[in-house]
């Protein structure tokens, strides 16, 4: 009775552990002992163990049961919904965050990928038109070559007359 009622007074002055030492060995002496559990219970409650403070006041319901304990029990299975609901409601909280993150992470893989595919397609472009000017530059410098071996031709004694600039004219004038 004794360390029931050492316990009570560790619960109101918020030494959990002391009133849980207590209810326990008063337990162990006699374990029908309600009050202990009672206390017990109370002690529990306020290290947030509930599903334990609701597991001992079941436990008295049955043995004796009075509307202190129905009360008590009441308590401590709202505390435990509400605990329940929080924790709840944290994890909801956790996903969306978590899904968020998710979308976030995405949204800027695929910007990255568009950014890439761009920067690709950009220098593809830049390669197809250094390609198209050396392409140029080697007809330009075929042509030329053409021009040198055709007026080194014509300058040899007994070439017959050109006829260069009659093409150039009519090209370029028309007939």
């Amino acid at each position: 009775l004794v360390l029931a009622h050492r316990a009570a007074a560790s619960v109101g002055l918020q030494n959990s552990n002391a009133a849980m030492d207590d209810c326990n060995n008063a337990l162990k002496l006699r374990p029908s002992f309600l009050k202990a559990r009672v206390v017990r219970a109370r002690a529990l409650l306020s290290m947030g163990k509930t599903e334990d403070a609701i597991r001992d006041l079941v436990y008295c319901k049955k043995a004796y049961p009075c509307t202190v304990i129905q009360q008590e029990l009441e308590r401590a299975q709202n505390w435990h919904n509400q605990k329940l609901k929080q924790h709840e409601q944290t994890r909801k909280r956790q996903e969306e965050e978590q899904a968020k993150m998710a979308k976030a992470e995405a949204d800027k893989q695929a910007a990255a990928d568009k950014e890439r595919a761009r920067l690709n397609e950009l220098e593809r472009k830049r390669k197809r038109k250094e390609r198209e000017q050396r392409e140029r530059q080697k007809a330009r410098e075929m042509w030329a070559e053409e021009e040198r071996k055709r007026m080194a031709k014509e300058a040899q004694p007994g070439a017959p007359a050109s006829t260069a600039g009659t093409r150039h004219y009519i090209w370029s004038h028309g007939q």
